[in-house]
């Protein structure tokens, strides 16, 4: 899947053709759920934008303190992924928080040792 984050990719097989689609745009903000999840080191967000967007995806403890930003960026309509590293985070339970202009959404993550 192609997206502002991975505009490329490679063909690992010679072919005399090539199809490329687009994607509709999503019809609602939506954050996904965090994959694997409980996660060990690394997961994978998918989030869509109905709408371009100034878009915020933090990651807090259970405190309400803010551990990671994964994203503070404008985001172009469509649908894209954010990456979490939790190499150094402590085992416990966080949540994922995505703030797209009127919309929020939060999700509960877990990283195990």
């Amino acid at each position: 899947r192609l997206s502002a984050e991975r505009p490329t990719a490679q063909i690992q097989q010679s072919t005399d053709r090539i199809g490329v689609v687009t994607a509709p745009a999503p019809g609602a903000f939506r954050l996904g759920k965090a994959s694997p999840n409980p996660l060990r080191g690394r997961a994978e967000l998918e989030y869509a934008l109905p709408e371009r967007s100034e878009v915020s995806i933090a990651v807090y403890d259970v405190l309400g303190r803010r551990v990671v930003r994964l994203v503070d960026a404008e985001r172009e309509t469509g649908t894209h992924q954010a990456r979490l590293d939790a190499g150094t985070l402590p085992s416990g339970k966080y949540f994922v928080r995505m703030r797209a202009g009127a919309f929020q959404q939060t999700r509960q993550l877990t990283v195990v040792r």
